[in-house]
Formats: C-alpha cells, structure tokens, sequence
C-alpha cells in the first residue's frame, strides 16, 4: 500500500480532491473514496464535483466505517441495528434471572419490553465494539483475553452464553451480524476483485477496516494530512503510531490558549476573540468547534446578539425537534396514564393547536389549557383514564374524546405486534400535523425533517423479519423503540441565506478537515479533548490496553495530531478552557494544552489560574498621516472580474488604481518572457490541448508530441521563426513542462478524468447575491479548465498555474491569520452554476512545474461554508468598494516602485498588538 502526503497546512480536502483528479483523470467510477466522517465526504464530493466537467464518472465517496460494505461480499444478509438489538433482548430474556444479574442490579421484568430493549442495547454496543476488533465474547470468558478481576470475567461469561443464543435467532432468521461475517467474508478473500481504494486522512482505522486494507495490497492508497517528513509516524497504512505521538509537544502558543468560568464566559471569550481579529474575516471564514456541546446554547445566544446565526453543522438533534417530543411525552402517559405527563402532552404545541381544530368541529371553541387547569385545580386527578371525578368535567371529557380520537389506535393498552404499530403511530403524526409544511419557513423546515427522520425510524420498524416483527409490544414501548432508533439523529441546518451572517460550529473530530481560515475551539478541556471513556463499566482501559483496544493514549495522539493539522492549517486560532461546567463542577484543562516543553510548563500552570481580560481589537492596518492619491468623486464599479478580489484583498488602493483608474505601468524593457507573458502563452496552448481530440487521450507521447508542436506553432506565431534567444530557451523550457503535463494528464486520463469545457464563461449573466436591500454585484471571468469524471459526480474546477513552483491554492487564497487574500477559485462556482452541476466541484490549480512534483494538481478542501464564507467575503468586498474604502494600502500593495512612490512609500505606520509585539509583515506597504 502506498501512502501520499499531502502536508497538513492549509485545506485538506481541497488538496485532496486536486490530488485524485490527477492522479486519476476523470473516471474515478473504479474508485472508492474513504474519509473519517461524513461532512468530510460531502465536502470532498462537493470539491471535486466543482472541478469536473459535465459527463466525468465521479468515485464512490464515503465514511471509513461504510467501505467494507461496498468492497467484501457477504454470503448472507446481515442483521441491521434494530433487529441485532431485538435479538439480543430475545437471547437475554431466555437466560436465567440469576444469570441475568451478573449483568445488571435489577435485570428486566418478564415481559417490559422497554427495560429488555435498554439492556440490549447496551449488549448490541459492546458486541459491536469488540466484533469489529475481531474479539467475541468468549475470548474474554475463557480465553487469553479473560480479565483478572472475577467479577468482570463472570460478567463476559453470561455474555458469552447470551451471544451463543443469539447467533442462533439470527441463524433461525438467516441473518448474521455484520461484523462477523465481514471478517469471515474478508478472510475467505470474497473482496471486489476490481474496485480500488484511496483513504483520505484515515488516522486510525479498527481492525476489520485494517484487516481489508491490507488485503487490498497495491490496490490501497492513503491520502495522509502530514508532511513527507513525518512519515515515521505514521504506519504503512498511513494510520498515526501511537508512541510517536501520545507524547509529543504541541506547539500551542500560550496567547492562544484562553482559561475563563463557565460556558457562558466561554461563549463571551469566544466573541472577544473574533472581535480581537479586528474584522479581518467576515462570520462565513470563521468556524468555532464545540468539543463540550453545553457550551453550543451560549454561542448561539452571544452570536445572534451581534446578528450572526450559529449555524451548527450537526443540525437540530431531533431529541429536540417537536414532533420528537411529541411521542415521548405520549410514550410516558401512555403506560400508566398519569396526569404530569399527560398534561405534559395536552401543553405539547402541536397536539394542542390539533385538538384545537378538532373540538371547534364538533364541541365549539374549548380552552384546552383551561379544561385541563380547571379539571385538576378542581380534583388533583393521579391518572386520566377515562375514569372521571366530579359532575363537572364536560370539557374535559371532550378534550380527552379528541386525544383519544387523535391517537386512534395508539389509546390501545393491549400488546400486538411490534411491526404493527408504526401504522398507528403514522396515523396519529398525520392527524396532528394535517398541513402541508412549507420548507421555506424555518420551523416549517425543521418540522418535516424530524418527521422525515421518525418516519425511517418506522420503517425500520416494519420491516423486521420474521419473530421479530412478531414480538409484542405495547405502544409505549414501540414509540420507545422509534425514539431510540432515532436518537442521536438530527435535521440538517438550512442553507445560508445570502448575505447572512453564519459562523459554522462543528464538533471536535470534524475540525482537522474544516476548511475555516479561523478557528476558535471552545471546551477545550479535559474529558472532552481527550474525550474520556471513564464510564465503560464493560471495557475500563485496562481491559483494553490488554485486549490491544484503542485506549486513552490512542486518544491522546489522536487528538494531538487533530490539535497539531488545526494549529498547522489555520490563519488564526484559539482555544478556549473552561474552569466550570453550567451546574458549578469544576474542569481541567484538556491535557493536551500541557504538551510543551518542560520550561513553558510554569507559564501554562499560570494561565490556568490567571483572570484574562478582554484584548483589544487590532486593526489589519495602521493609518498614517499621509493621504494616498484619490480621484473623488469614486466612479462606480458596475462589474467586477472575479481575479478583481484578489487586488482588493491584498491592497484596497492597489485595487482602485488598477480597477477604478486604470493604472498600470508600461515599458520596453523586458528581453524575455515575464511571468505573465509566459503563462498567458501556456494558457493558450493548453486551451488549445483542451479542445482537440487528444484532450480525453491517454497516451502520454501522443499528447506531448502534440503540446510541442503547439508551443512550436504558437511560439512561432507570437514570438517570430528566430525570436530572442531567451524567448527561445523559454519555449524550451514550456515545451518541457508541457512534457511533464503531458504525464499528469494522461494519469488523469486513465483515471477517468475528461475535459469537459476549457476557457469557459457562462453564457447567462452571474451576479454575486448580496443582502435584499443591496444591489447584485455583476461577475465575469473565465475559467481555465473544467474536468468531470465519468461514472461520477464529481468535477473540478482548475486553474493553471505556470510558476517557478506548485502553489498551493490554500495558501494562495487565504493568509496564515484565516483572512482571504484571495476569492477567485471560490466564485468560480457561480460562474459555474449554470452547468448545472449538483455536487460541490474540487477547485485547485493544475501547476506546470519545473519538473515532476512541481507538476500536479493541488485542491484546496474547502466545503460549503467555506464557499459561502468566501462569498460573504466576496460581498464585503463589494460593500466596501460601493462604501468608498479603497484607501488602504492593504498588506500586499504592488512592489512596482513608481507605484510604491505613489503610495508613500515609509510613511505609512504599523500598528502593534495589546502586548507590545508586532504583527508579522507578509509584504511590504
């Protein structure tokens, strides 16, 4: 197995998604493409869908954790969650009572299937977490793996003798567990024969995922996010060694680690931080990561106080949507029909606003908080079961006619079959949400969601086989059963709205592959980074580390390797400890902030008890005395190129002479070829390339032979039969490169990458969307190279580039402080849009280098927030530009010196930071 890498400064998935369009052309439908989560999978399709032309075969792109099933055949269908978790619950239940509390203190009750379905879900997770390392139950009961303690060995004991009963009902079913006979499937060599694999920063893997990597041989490659020299530290599947990281010092500058209170004071730091970045990112480029999720509520409140919506990329979890609720507040009433929970469901805003309806139908307007009110402060009834006390309870009676109309079958206390009673469970969403929703509106949108999600759930439900299906169940307990099932599901955060404000909030394990130029990491504390597994009564560490399971240390250099990508790949960062949880506990630091050098470890031990105060805001630039040279009135700018962005990020002013003026300097100096000279030449002839009939070839010599004779002919055209003996050598050197492209392209080729458009502009008009209240901002620009991949969906987007060197687009659009420095790859997507593409394209640059690893493909791994932080940034460009701000030299204001004269040169003054250092140049002006 090969392993690539890709470095692990900038944006990953976009030098990822660059990576496999060379490597692989446009066909990548032979390919599967594996990543750590499944944000980071959409992103990399969206990256390389944006590079591809129409027609381009995308790969299939997935999680780690789904690959075996796409590549291993099994030879039989295997158990899904719920009906493994149904199985255990029938294996538990036929063992002994006495058995049983070797597992738990008070084992299920006969026939609860509520408490039976707890406890073997509890069973089906720990199964799953030793199957997928290759460990059963027995080994632990009786083999090597036996734990010293007798307590816990007679625990895996009764484990091993429910296991064996459970093999069997799913035999019975002729079904098998999934991790089972994935090993047995790998190992009886029953893999795709065909399909290869790349992994994309898979830093760690299980050992049934290791066990077919390693299977895959040659047909295996990793995409590491390190740099070459870190290679030792990583082992030949590109998975991080432990031992070379659980100890390493990470470089975290101590005035980017912040120590305050509670979430709150973490929520508030947080701002001060953004506001300390001085307005150099717009909300879009921001990311805030939220290791300890109770402090997510108090970032949400802070942000919208300042007018940005916190978009959390994990979405609303349904626990907390409505419709969720709803049916667990049925689900508590239902079983003993007790009077807190049914009032808990009468005030359920939408089974109020149901019952509403219906009793205006049939029995006139009826307070239905004011029957239920009265009935109780009249009778302080235990239960409502139809029983009723006093003379005067009409409008209660009719109140619970319409509950009862409503849940239909649902009222019924009486068992009947588990795959039952998602009908009736339908049947009552249906009735109390009878509108149609309007995805449009907000709530309306999340509304549909958790109904989208609870409706899977019940399908999941009905399609049990067999004896499953049959269990009983009464409808509590099936609606425990939907809930559990779609527990820890979530409804998708809405899109952004344009010129919306949004700051993405993830959690800790997506933020290495975030393409957010700054980041601020909040719950930076111990028990989250590292996350702590201290209440796995089943598997403590020690029984891991001896069983050779991913324990704490694994969890330690994992994360220092997440917190070393993050500290290598952003412009600006910061992370943020709390000394206490909401309820007063107190915290630790995350260990991870006292990996340093022995000298420092004083100072870190100090900011832990030190009160921070909040830091100024530093300005990006300082303002001087002297006043550059302007022609007032600004003259409008009706359009904008999208390479316009770029000027006016690295100099306001530069951007007004050049864009508003017109300015530029004019010689006759030059005896060669300039930079722009030479690419523009380049350009041409890989315009050219793209749209002859060698553009889809896969022949390498044909395709140089042709790039020369081009470079010959259009070299000849433009430079004379006899040119400067410099221009000569230099169609030398292009006719070189070229040859390098050549076998860059005929690789992409092969891999199913074709050209599907060269040059291309839109053909309708594109306008960057501002606010409602603003006018559209007009966008043109032509794009270098489109590629799509046949058999795919995905394309790229790619711009040539002819430098000494490969630039990396990440670092080439965006500063090492996060701010953008430039915006054009990013709307190149809104020129795009009219291809119709529906996935998110890679955007890279195809760099024709001086020699072979200067001639590749480099993507930036943005995904869409960081696109629509781009084009909120582009929109504040705009705003400024329509504002009058272009009288700032910028921090990259052109080298040229009549220019720098114009711009007064060494007069203008920096400004320093709140501790007396200054900020670090990256240019002159």
């Amino acid at each position: 197995m090969k392993r690539i890498f890709l470095g692990w400064d900038g944006f990953l998935l976009d030098r990822a998604a660059q990576w496999l369009l060379d490597r692989h052309g446009e066909d990548l439908s032979g390919i599967l493409v594996a990543l750590p989560g499944a944000r980071a999978a959409r992103a990399l399709r969206e990256k390389l869908a944006r590079r591809a032309r129409p027609g381009w075969t995308p790969p299939a792109i997935l999680t780690q954790g789904d690959l075996i099933d796409e590549m291993v055949v099994l030879d039989r269908p295997v158990a899904g969650r719920l009906a493994r978790t149904l199985a255990w619950a029938r294996a538990l239940s036929e063992l002994p009572r006495a058995r049983l509390e070797v597992l738990a203190a008070r084992p299920p009750e006969s026939g609860d299937l509520r408490a039976s379905l707890a406890l073997a879900e509890t069973v089906r997770g720990l199964h799953a977490d030793l199957a997928q390392e290759g460990i059963g139950f027995e080994r632990l009961a009786r083999g090597e793996g036996r734990p010293g303690s007798a307590g816990e060995a007679r625990r895996f004991e009764v484990l091993a003798e429910a296991q064996a009963r459970w093999r069997r009902i799913l035999d019975a079913l002729g079904l098998a567990d999934p991790h089972e006979s994935r090993f047995a499937a790998i190992d009886a060599g029953r893999i795709d024969p065909d399909l290869k694999v790349v992994l994309v920063g898979v830093a760690d893997m299980n050992r049934l995922l290791r066990r077919l990597v390693e299977r895959l041989g040659a047909r295996a490659m990793a995409l590491v996010f390190a740099p070459e020299a870190e290679a030792d530290a990583f082992d030949e599947l590109g998975c991080l060694r432990t031992e070379a990281w659980k100890d390493r010092d990470l470089d975290l500058p101590l005035d980017r680690w912040h120590v305050v209170d509670g979430p709150d004071a973490q929520a508030e730091r947080t701002l001060e931080i953004l506001a300390s970045w001085g307005g150099r990112f717009a909300p879009e480029e921001v990311a805030i990561g939220v290791a300890d999720e109770e402090v997510a509520p108090h970032l949400e409140r802070r942000l919208s106080e300042q007018a940005i919506v916190a978009h959390h990329a994990a979405g609303t979890p349904l626990e907390l949507t409505r419709p969720f609720r709803l049916l667990a507040e049925l689900a508590a009433w239902l079983p003993r029909r007790a009077f807190a929970p049914y009032a808990a469901l009468l005030r359920h805003p939408d089974l109020e606003a149901a019952l509403r309806a219906r009793l205006e139908e049939s029995d006139g307007e009826i307070d239905v908080a004011a029957a239920l009110d009265g009935y109780h402060g009249a009778h302080l009834p235990g239960a409502i079961d139809g029983r009723w006390l006093g003379g005067k309870d009409e409008p209660m009676r009719a109140v619970h006619a319409a509950v009862l109309d409503l849940l239909g079958g649902l009222s019924s206390s009486d068992p009947r079959p588990l795959a039952e009673w998602p009908t009736a469970i339908r049947a009552f969403l249906a009735a109390t949400y009878p509108d149609l929703l309007q995805p449009a509106v907000e709530e309306q949108r999340v509304l549909a969601g958790s109904l989208s999600v609870l409706s899977d759930a019940l399908g999941e439900i009905e399609r049990l086989p067999g004896a499953l299906g049959a269990t009983p169940a009464t409808a509590a307990a099936a609606l425990d059963l939907a809930a559990a099932i779609s527990r820890g599901e979530s409804v998708s955060p809405r899109p952004s709205a344009p010129g919306e404000a949004v700051i993405e909030m993830l959690g800790w394990l997506e933020l290495p592959l975030e393409d957010a130029r700054a980041l601020v990491v909040t719950g930076f504390q111990e028990g989250f980074v590292p996350r702590s597994r201290r209440d796995d009564a089943f598997l403590p560490d020690g029984l891991r580390r001896k069983l050779s399971l991913p324990c704490a240390e694994d969890r330690v250099a994992r994360d220092l390797y997440a917190a070393t990508v993050l500290l290598r790949s952003k412009k600006e960062i910061a992370f943020v400890s709390g000394r206490k949880s909401r309820q007063g506990d107190p915290w630790l630091p995350s260990r991870l902030a006292f990996h340093a050098p022995r000298a420092q470890i004083l100072d870190r031990v100090e900011r832990l008890h030190r009160k921070e105060g909040a830091r100024a805001m530093s300005p990006l630039a300082g303002g001087g005395r002297y006043e550059l040279p302007r022609r007032m009135p600004l003259p409008e700018v009706e359009a904008m190129r999208v390479t316009a962005f770029r000027d006016y990020l690295r100099s306001p002013y530069g951007f007004y002479l050049k864009h508003v003026l017109g300015v530029e300097t004019l010689d006759d100096s030059a005896r060669e070829m300039d930079a722009k000279a030479f690419g523009s030449l380049a350009h041409d002839v890989l315009e050219d390339f793209g749209r002859s009939d060698l553009r889809d070839s896969t022949d390498e010599s044909g395709i140089e032979r042709w790039l020369r004779e081009k470079v010959e002919d259009l070299g000849r055209r433009r430079y004379g039969a006899r040119p400067l003996p410099a221009v000569e050598l230099q169609l030398a050197q292009l006719s070189r490169r070229l040859a390098l492209f050549a076998r860059a392209q005929a690789r992409r080729a092969t891999e199913g990458w074709r050209i599907r458009h060269v040059e291309w502009k839109p053909a309708k008009p594109v306008v960057l969307r501002m606010k409602e209240s603003e006018k559209p901002m007009p966008l043109h620009g032509a794009i270098d190279r489109i590629d799509v991949r046949e058999g795919s969906r995905e394309w790229a987007i790619l711009d040539y580039k002819t430098g000494f060197s490969a630039k990396d687009p990440a670092k080439a659009h965006r500063r090492r402080d996060g701010a953008w420095r430039d915006l054009q790859l990013p709307l190149y997507t809104l020129l795009a849009n009219e291809l119709g593409f529906e996935s998110q394209p890679a955007l890279g640059y195809f760099s024709i280098g001086k020699d072979e690893a200067e001639t590749r493909i480099a993507l930036a791994s943005w995904d869409s927030s960081d696109l629509e932080d781009a084009f909120e940034a582009a929109r504040e460009v705009v705003r400024k530009i329509r504002a009058g701000e272009c009288f700032d030299l910028g921090r990259e204001f052109s080298d040229e010196p009549i220019l720098l004269a114009l711009a007064g040169e060494g007069l203008v003054e920096g400004t320093e930071e709140e501790d007396g250092e200054s900020e670090p140049e990256e240019s002159r002006g």
